[in-house]
């Protein structure tokens, strides 16, 4: 078990996306983990978190999710499906807020970008998106 000491930062946001459906599918699930600082071992067990999550400008959804080694699982979201390009990359933006033990007051925010993309072979071409 952990013990927070101080207050709870985070470190960075990973997404990955669970179900490679290609361009065809309008949209596609994403996994969100949060890798956290501020834990350190201790006696008295503090194993969930409160979490804010906000992806491109939408509604907020509100997460209480255990926390295990610094590390948060903070469930699947379906995001829209758009054709992503070198010159003209369609990210999506994730915004993740720690809230204190009371799940009121923010202690820290991030926010990261991410796109989805399809790369496969056709012969002896390298496609991206296509």
């Amino acid at each position: 078990m952990t013990e927070l000491r101080g207050r709870l930062g985070l470190r960075r946001v990973e997404v990955r996306e669970l179900s490679p459906s290609g361009l065809a599918s309008p949209t596609a699930t994403v996994e969100l983990r949060a890798m956290l600082e501020g834990y350190a071992p201790g006696s008295d067990a503090v194993d969930t978190g409160c979490f804010t999550l906000q992806v491109d400008g939408g509604p907020v959804a509100y997460r209480v999710a255990p926390i295990q080694s610094g590390e948060v699982a903070l469930g699947t979201l379906r995001v829209a499906n758009r054709r992503w390009s070198p010159e003209a990359p369609a990210l999506h933006t994730v915004t993740l807020t720690v809230l204190d033990k009371a799940c009121s007051c923010a202690e820290d925010s991030i926010k990261s970008r991410f796109g989805l993309r399809e790369v496969r072979a056709a012969g002896r071409a390298v496609l991206l998106d296509g």
